[in-house]
């Protein structure tokens, strides 16, 4: 029979479930009649896992490719994946002897950089060894999409994080990506981190 206001999303009753260790039927069944609920789960990185996200990070060192190639490092959230992703950490580095300007894309992308990462790290041996994004790299020429989020300068053997709190976590949508990508052709080395969690979609978030 079902209930007033019953909660049909499952992953915040299995995340109490689990951790709790609570025994027979949902510990949430309904939210409250009024405004009484409190919504703040969060408790820790370990139990990212029982909330239903799984953590992953790559990097990539991208060497100089020539005249007229610049470096990009792209995150890429297929269509077809059923998941979301958040990045919560992206770190740039520049080890060549220029000065670069680079750029952060964020948008729609169906295609992958020439190097696909197929070596993705998880960061709790709970989950897949490795999840739905696609990381990938190459020096070629630039290869711009979707909107210019953010342009910094990047100093010769500097680095540069660009998440500096949770509010600026970043969402991929199925069918997204984010790119990093110089403007200073032909650099020795260059590179990005990126550090993300994922999860499934749930029903009422697809539209």
């Amino acid at each position: 029979m079902a209930r007033f206001n019953e909660i049909q999303v499952g992953r915040y009753n299995r995340f109490i479930q689990k951790l709790l260790q609570i025994k027979g039927p949902p510990s949430m069944a309904q939210v409250a009649t009024e405004m009484q609920p409190v919504f703040q789960f969060f408790n820790g990185a370990e139990n990212r896992y029982l909330e239903g996200w799984l953590r992953y990070g790559q990097a990539a060192s991208v060497p100089a490719g020539g005249a007229g190639t610049f470096f990009m490092v792209r995150l890429r959230n297929p269509a077809t994946s059923n998941v979301i992703a958040v990045v919560e950490k992206i770190v740039v580095y520049n080890l060549g002897a220029a000065t670069d300007t680079v750029t952060l894309n964020h948008g729609a992308v169906a295609t992958d950089l020439a190097t696909v990462n197929t070596g993705i790290s998880r960061f709790d041996g709970r989950g897949n060894q490795t999840g739905a994004l696609i990381f990938s790299s190459t020096a070629a020429a630039i290869a711009s999409f979707g909107g210019n989020k953010e342009n910094f300068q990047l100093l010769t053997n500097a680095r540069v994080e660009l998440i500096a709190t949770d509010i600026q976590e970043i969402p991929i949508v199925p069918g997204d990506a984010i790119q990093v990508q110089g403007s200073v052709a032909n650099l020795n080395v260059n590179g990005a981190s990126f550090w993300w969690r994922e999860r499934f979609i749930e029903e009422a978030e697809r539209t």
